[in-house]
């Protein structure tokens, strides 16, 4: 059974795990072992998500199964557009519904918004799938994510 709930600080190192396994089975191949390693530690660190954690306004939601965490989002409300930051599930459970629960919930969490936004790396053909299967459409590309450059991504938008 999956739960999906808040997370907690005590999740922090297990997420971490989490996190860094999934951004180097995806991506290693794609984007180089280093390019991945920098963006995991620059952008994973149990600093930087305790501060997220704590933060008002951003939800923060982990996946579990047998009480391990299997997947996370992150994601906040603005100017009536929804911004979904983190969805990430463990390569282990990928196809199994977490994505979806996770995305559900982070839609349930704001009351009022007429757009979600995120932005997926290019060399992600499961997320990309994933999205477009949601009805996102492509509005955008860049060559950066998460302060790394030379890392093609798409800027993807669902209006309501």
């Amino acid at each position: 059974m999956i739960e999906i709930s808040d997370g907690q600080h005590s999740d922090l190192a297990e997420l971490q795990n989490m996190l860094f396994e999934t951004w180097h089975e995806n991506f290693d191949a794609s984007l180089g072992i280093e390019v991945v390693e920098a963006i995991c530690q620059s952008t994973y660190s149990i600093e930087k998500m305790e501060q997220q954690l704590d933060a008002k306004s951003l939800t923060f939601l982990v996946a579990r199964q047998s009480k391990k965490i299997i997947g996370h989002g992150l994601a906040h409300c603005k100017d009536q557009t929804l911004f979904i930051h983190r969805l990430y599930v463990s390569p282990k459970v990928q196809r199994a519904g977490v994505g979806i629960r996770l995305y559900q919930a982070l839609r349930m969490a704001y009351a009022d918004y007429g757009e979600v936004r995120l932005e997926v790396i290019e060399s992600n053909p499961k997320a990309r799938a994933f999205y477009d299967k949601l009805g996102f459409e492509v509005v955008g590309k860049m060559n950066e994510c998460l302060g790394a450059a030379n890392v093609p991504s798409l800027k993807m938008a669902l209006k309501l």
